[in-house]
C-alpha cells in the first residue's frame, strides 16, 4: 500500500503543480514513475525525453522543477545531464532513478551533484525523495532571495555612505578655500600608496574614504582662523590641533565597514610617539592612519598656504624620507617615493 505524503508537501507548495522532467528511455518505466507519484497524490506535470538535443531545449521551454534521470540513454548519459544541469542550474534538484546502482556508483552520484539516487526496484522511496528535494530546493531559494535583498541593501547603504562622507568633505572644503581640494588630493596619493602597497581593493576604499575627511574637524574651528593669510599664534595652532580628535566625535558613532574615525583620529600621530592627540607608537597607529600622514605631509608641504608659498615636492618628498623609520612608516614613505619617481603627479586642483 502506498503512503499518501501530500502532507509533506510544504504548504507553500501544496496546490500548484511542479515540473519534473523525467529522463527516461523506456516509456513503461516512466509510466510507474508517474503513478507512484500520482497514487501518492502529489500533483505533478511530467515530461519525458530521452536525447541530449531534446534535454537542452526543454531545460527553458519546460522549465522544470525537478529532473528525475536514468543513467544510461541513447546517445547520452545521466551523468552529462547532471554536468549541464550543476553549470547552467545549480540549484535545480537531480535525482537519478536506476537499474543498476551499487555503492559506488552512488557515491560518484552524490559527488557530482545529485540529491539522491534509487533503485528501481525500491521506487516505494521516490515520492519522499521527491518532496524532500523540492522542499530542499524550495527553502535554497528563499535564502537565495534573502541573500539578495541583503546584498542589494547593503549597496544601498555603501552608497549613502560614501555620498554622506563626499557631503562632509565638501562642507568642510567650503568654510576652507585656502585649503580646497586639499582632502581630494590627499586621498587620491594615499589610495596610490595603498594599491602600490598591494591593500585589497575594500581596504582601499577605507584609505579613500578617510583620507577624503581626514580634516573634518576643523569644522569646529572658527572660519576666521582657517582662512588667516598670517601665521597663526600659539594658542590658535593648539586650536587647530585639536581637530583630529574633533574629527573623531563627529564620526566614532556612524558604523562604517571601515575604520574611518580611528584613522582620521590617528592621522596626527607620529611613529615615535611625537604626534598628537595621544602619543601613539608604532604598530598601536593603523595602517591607514600612518598612509594618510605621509600623504598629508606630502601635498600639504607641495602646496600654497595663506601664510606660506608652496614649499614644492622635493622638500617634501625629502622631509619624509628624513624621518622615515621615526616619525614615518618607512614602507610607506617608500611607496609614496616611488610613485612620484614613476611620474605619479596630483590631481589639479578645481577651485
Amino acid at each position: 500500500m502506498e503512503q499518501d505524503i501530500r502532507g509533506a508537501l510544504p504548504k507553500s507548495q501544496q496546490g500548484k503543480r511542479k515540473r519534473i522532467l523525467i529522463l527516461e528511455d523506456s516509456e513503461v518505466d516512466a509510466d510507474l514513475i508517474i503513478r507512484i507519484l500520482k497514487k501518492n497524490n502529489l500533483d505533478f506535470e511530467f515530461l519525458r525525453i530521452e536525447n541530449e538535443a531534446e534535454f537542452l531545449r526543454q531545460m527553458d521551454a519546460f522549465a522544470p522543477d525537478l529532473i528525475l534521470s536514468d543513467i544510461n540513454l541513447p546517445g547520452f548519459s545521466g551523468f552529462k545531464a547532471l554536468e549541464i544541469v550543476k553549470q547552467a542550474y545549480p540549484e535545480l534538484p537531480f535525482i537519478f532513478v536506476s537499474g543498476m546502482v551499487g555503492e559506488d556508483l552512488a557515491i560518484k552520484m552524490f559527488n557530482e551533484g545529485a540529491v539522491d539516487c534509487i533503485n528501481k526496484s525500491s521506487l516505494s522511496r521516490l515520492p519522499g525523495s521527491v518532496v524532500r528535494a523540492l522542499e530542499d530546493s524550495s527553502q535554497k531559494k528563499k535564502r537565495r532571495l534573502a541573500e539578495l535583498a541583503l546584498e542589494k541593501n547593503l549597496r544601498m547603504t555603501h552608497e549613502i555612505l560614501i555620498a554622506s562622507i563626499k557631503a562632509l568633505a565638501t562642507a568642510m572644503e567650503m568654510r576652507d578655500p585656502y585649503t580646497a581640494g586639499h582632502q581630494r588630493r590627499v586621498a587620491d596619493l594615499a589610495v596610490q600608496i595603498a594599491k602600490r602597497r598591494g591593500f585589497s581593493e575594500d581596504k582601499i576604499e577605507g584609505v579613500s574614504l578617510a583620507a577624503a575627511v581626514h580634516d573634518i574637524g576643523k569644522i569646529y574651528v572658527p572660519a576666521e582662523i582657517l582662512m588667516r593669510p598670517t601665521r597663526l599664534t600659539s594658542a590658535e595652532y593648539e586650536l587647530i590641533q585639536v581637530h583630529s580628535s574633533a574629527g573623531y566625535e563627529i564620526l566614532k558613532d556612524i558604523e562604517f565597514p571601515w575604520p574611518i574615525a580611528k584613522a582620521v583620529y590617528q592621522h596626527h600621530e607620529r611613529l615615535d610617539g611625537s604626534g598628537c592627540p595621544r602619543g601613539l607608537k608604532n604598530e598601536e597607529i593603523i595602517v591607514e592612519a600612518r598612509i594618510i600622514m605621509v600623504a598629508d605631509v606630502v601635498e600639504a608641504m607641495a602646496s600654497h598656504r595663506p601664510y606660506r608659498p608652496a614649499l614644492g615636492l622635493a622638500a617634501a618628498l625629502e622631509e619624509i624620507r628624513k624621518d622615515a623609520g621615526t616619525r614615518f612608516d618607512p614602507d610607506i614613505v617608500e611607496a609614496c617615493a616611488s610613485l612620484f619617481a614613476d611620474g605619479y603627479q596630483f590631481p589639479q586642483r578645481t577651485s
